[in-house]
């Protein structure tokens, strides 16, 4: 008999995708293994680490008594972010019992009732699409990354995540619907999306290889005619930058960007504008002199040629993984 009842956590496969950061996916694994109710799958998608990642996963994995159930995928390289989920994605799609799959970064910590809690925010949406935690700075004090997700700004191609630097108390007092009524999209470090808006609105498109695939995402979900929400109750610790190298400036603030970074999100945002809303790309454009001027400001003028490679990149479709033989690409 076919189920007409809403996604419950025992319909939800789970998908976490490991780069060189095996004591964060460790860790991570820990947490979703004491969620308050189990999972349908867990996928651990290993993306071509060269660190002895996968070799120790398999064991651990594999170990009786170890507390953890997940299947272990490892891909021959690092296909990115979208790329990494995706491949766990195709395979979950396959399994009709998955009625949908949470996103989760393997820096991220969720607290036990998180999956619930987004199970039951997407089950009151009118049309499921998808929906985001509250992501909360691990060792942060209790200041929060996000409110579920962000908005962006269509003529400027930036991102802001809502509710950044509230006290989770704060955050707590918010108007959840309120909230998903603002987003733009969900963000990726925990997102959980129906079956049915994967299978509608496309996976999350690998051109990006990191950042801003996102919010890409959202707007093809919102295009499709599916809602996005805020689920408050489903906290979710979050380091942010386990997979990259960003390191905190600050407790709790935002990570420092490497060159690698720093290249990405620049070439990313172009492309975002340029494929979701091409009368914004001249301004676009123009705004970089901005980003020059910024990058002379905090001494790092050495970066001005990375900044106009990234605009011609993103400007002419030069995307996917990055070319290691540039400064800026060597972590991938």
């Amino acid at each position: 008999m076919v189920r007409t009842i809403g996604i419950a956590a025992e319909d939800v496969g789970i998908i976490l995708v490991n780069f060189r950061g095996l004591r964060d996916t460790l860790s991570c694994l820990g947490a979703v293994a004491n969620l308050r109710t189990p999972p349908r799958r867990v996928i651990v998608v290993d993306n071509g680490s060269d660190d002895g990642s996968a070799e120790t996963l398999r064991r651990e994995l594999a170990r009786p008594g170890s507390g953890v159930c997940a299947e272990l995928l490892e891909l021959p390289g690092n296909e990115g972010f979208a790329g990494g989920n995706n491949a766990a994605l195709r395979l979950l799609l396959r399994d009709q019992g998955c009625r949908a799959f949470w996103l989760l970064n393997n820096d991220a910590e969720p607290e036990p009732a998180a999956l619930d809690a987004l199970c039951e925010t997407l089950n009151g949406l009118a049309t499921p699409g998808a929906c985001g935690s509250l992501l909360v700075h691990m060792g942060g004090a209790g200041r929060v990354q996000c409110t579920g997700g962000g908005r962006l700004n269509r003529l400027l191609g930036t991102a802001r995540h809502l509710g950044e630097g509230l006290t989770t108390e704060a955050a707590r007092r918010l108007s959840a619907k309120d909230v998903g009524a603002r987003l733009d999209y969900i963000c990726g470090a925990s997102l959980l999306v129906s079956r049915s808006a994967v299978e509608r609105a496309g996976l999350p498109d690998e051109a990006f290889f990191l950042y801003y695939e996102d919010v890409e995402w959202g707007i093809r979900l919102r295009r499709a005619g599916f809602d996005l929400g805020y689920a408050p109750g489903s906290v979710v610790l979050h380091k942010e930058g386990g997979s990259t190298g960003a390191a905190s400036s600050r407790k709790g603030g935002a990570p420092v960007r490497s060159r690698f970074i720093d290249y990405l999100t620049l070439r990313n945002r172009v492309w975002l504008v340029r494929s979701a809303y091409p009368f914004a790309l001249p301004l676009v454009l123009a705004s970089y002199l901005g980003v020059v001027v910024n990058r002379c400001r905090r001494g790092q003028a050495g970066r001005l040629g990375l900044v106009a490679r990234a605009a011609w990149h993103g400007l002419t479709g030069r995307m996917g993984r990055p070319n290691p033989s540039n400064s800026e690409d060597r972590q991938a």
